[in-house]
């Protein structure tokens, strides 16, 4: 019976094609458009706390999908000065690295090449890009915007570097680094872009100290490259996995996630629409415990995850189809990593 139900359905491209076709419907639906990833907050847009006191900073990302093919992440940067000191001269970094699947620096980028993953709006290599705050006084806040091109699926991290002047009395600037858990570097006055002495009046006297340390880095999370897909889900209450995902994801790859203790129940990786639940499907792939699906910054290919196991609270593998091959091979080359930080 399975085998003349699957002989109507349609098979290949036709298959991936219906399947846009009920995405699309299912997004008119819900009044939004793809732009907004179906109406579901991403997770990539929440305020994350990358410093602590006393100079506070927040790092909130807005993706965006250009037609390129290409993702477009503006960065947001909110400093807060929570003591009762000026901050003077504050230039604000940002850094973007390669990870590795343990969260470690992998490789720094040119930032230029067709073939690196990422470019900043300005800079280039592993060298910030700069916003300057000119001084932010007592219990003010400040806002810096930075633009990022994503190219490419790949575990990257964003760091925020902030130095500003500690000399010239505690009215004028912030406490020293060892305050702050920072380093300093010495800077002559008037040598930086922010003004002050011409370069022929310096004096040996004149020297001016600036704190400067790196703040906590971000991973992107999958919400970056990926947004819900719910082509799907049609018809309600049929099979899992649907029988469409096969039909239209010819390419998989299957690896081990034991190691995570993926309870499946709770998990929910940002980017990824959960297809129905189980319970209320006509039958269920034996060891098939949830499928989520999203569709990657080319508006064009997709990728499901199957979790399988015994038991919801344990997921013992994770199975990806796509219509891609590289993007299974991308995905499920970094699978650790994809993982970790969706549960953090």
């Amino acid at each position: 019976a399975g085998g003349k139900w699957l002989a109507h359905l349609p098979m290949g491209a036709a298959a991936l094609q219906c399947a846009m076709w009920l995405h699309s419907m299912a997004v008119l639906e819900d009044g939004t458009t793809t732009g907004c990833g179906f109406g579901d907050k991403s997770r990539a847009s929440k305020v994350m706390p990358v410093s602590g006191p006393p100079l506070m900073a927040y790092l909130s990302l807005i993706p965006n999908w250009l037609p390129s093919g290409e993702g477009h992440v503006v960065v947001r940067i909110d400093l807060y000065n929570v003591t009762g000191l000026i901050y003077r001269n504050i230039v604000v970094g940002l850094g973007v690295n390669v990870l590795d699947d343990a969260g470690g620096i992998a490789s720094k980028g040119a930032g230029s090449e067709t073939s690196v993953p990422w470019v900043l709006a300005e800079g280039v290599g592993d060298r910030p890009s700069d916003r300057t705050v000119e001084s932010l006084s007592v219990r003010a806040s400040a806002t810096v915007w930075q633009d990022l091109t994503i190219r490419a699926l790949c575990p990257l991290s964003l760091t925020v570097a902030l130095t500003y002047d500690i000399s010239g009395g505690p009215e004028l600037s912030g406490p020293s680094p060892a305050a702050i858990g920072g380093h300093s570097t010495p800077a002559r006055s008037g040598s930086g872009s922010g003004g002050g002495l011409p370069g022929d009046t310096w004096s040996d006297d004149e020297e001016e100290e600036r704190a400067c340390f790196s703040c906590h880095p971000i991973p992107l999370p999958l919400s970056v490259f990926f947004r819900p897909f719910h082509g799907f889900d049609s018809p309600a209450g049929g099979a899992l996995p649907p029988p469409a995902v096969y039909l239209s994801l010819p390419h998989a790859r299957e690896d081990s996630a034991a190691e995570f203790a993926l309870d499946v129940g709770s998990w929910s990786p940002p980017g990824f629409h959960r297809l129905f639940d189980g319970s209320a499907c006509r039958y269920v792939v034996p060891g098939t415990l949830a499928c989520f699906a999203g569709v990657a910054m080319d508006n064009s290919t997709l990728l499901c995850l199957i979790c399988k196991g015994q038991r919801p609270e344990s997921c013992t593998s994770i199975e990806a189809r796509s219509n891609s091959d590289s993007a299974v091979a991308d995905f499920m080359a970094h699978l650790p990593f994809w993982v970790r930080t969706s549960l953090a």
